[in-house]
């Protein structure tokens, strides 16, 4: 699946540059695109190694694997998903192998999405009537699906809420995640704390609020007020924000 992650980075990279810029953007543009994001969310990364797992995923060369699981995890939330595991979830009837062809027109309907939006850009009320509308539109199909659920983060854990135009207009409200929201937790810690399992594998996770003070959860995840992706603990943060004494068991 890692190939079919850097296939769809990299896609979705040039797409956004194109759109801020108006021209298609280089491979290296992209990749250091992509560097500059995992940078901005702690983890540097060059744009150099990325364009190699670019062009490893376009000519093929064996099978490809990122070996850095942060670059993984943060990749997957820059598409828009949880985590690498919601990534390979949404992804199971698709083929794991991506076009050699990686370097050309993506789709059709890419192509199309492009020149609508560059006519779009002409026309800057356009633009605004446009978008309106389609906010519009998505807002009411979502409202009224019966089936449909919402959460919103309260305190200390996600809760299931009825749609709000006003908390979904502010970015509060949330499509409803069973998973995120049985396992998704703030929590206190203290000396006392359990933060490993038997293994050694983490069962806490850190991250600052907006206001920059660490708060501490029980899954991976993005934070509930930045968006970022919450740390897994290790003994360096427990000792240094948690408890000076701490010894791991």
């Amino acid at each position: 699946m890692h190939d079919l992650l850097i296939h769809k980075a990299f896609d979705k990279a040039r797409i956004e540059l194109e759109l801020i810029n108006g021209i298609a953007p280089t491979k290296s543009k992209c990749a250091q695109f992509l560097s500059d994001y995992l940078l901005n969310n702690d983890f540097p990364y060059s744009a150099k190694s990325l364009s190699n797992h670019f062009n490893a995923v376009k000519h093929k060369t064996g099978r490809f694997e990122i070996k850095q699981a942060r670059v993984v995890e943060l990749l997957s939330v820059f598409l828009g998903y949880e985590d690498y595991i919601d990534f390979c979830n949404q992804h199971k009837k698709i083929i794991a192998s991506v076009d050699k062809e990686v370097d050309k027109e993506f789709s059709p309907s890419r192509s199309f999405y492009l020149n609508w939006m560059e006519s779009v850009k002409k026309n800057k009320s356009l633009l605004s009537i446009v978008l309106a509308a389609v906010l519009v539109v998505w807002v009411t199909y979502f409202s009224n699906t019966p089936d449909q659920r919402w959460m919103e983060w309260k305190a200390y854990g996600f809760e299931e809420v009825a749609f709000d135009p006003a908390s979904f207009k502010e970015g509060t409200l949330e499509l409803w995640k069973e998973e995120r929201s049985a396992n998704f937790k703030q929590v206190e810690v203290g000396c006392n704390s359990i933060f490993f399992d038997y293994q050694g594998g983490e069962k806490i996770w850190y991250g600052k609020n907006t206001s920059g003070t660490l708060e501490y959860f029980t899954s991976t995840g993005k934070h509930p007020q930045t968006e970022k992706l919450v740390k897994p603990i290790t003994v360096y943060m427990i000792k240094k924000h948690v408890c000076s004494e701490y010894i791991k068991r």
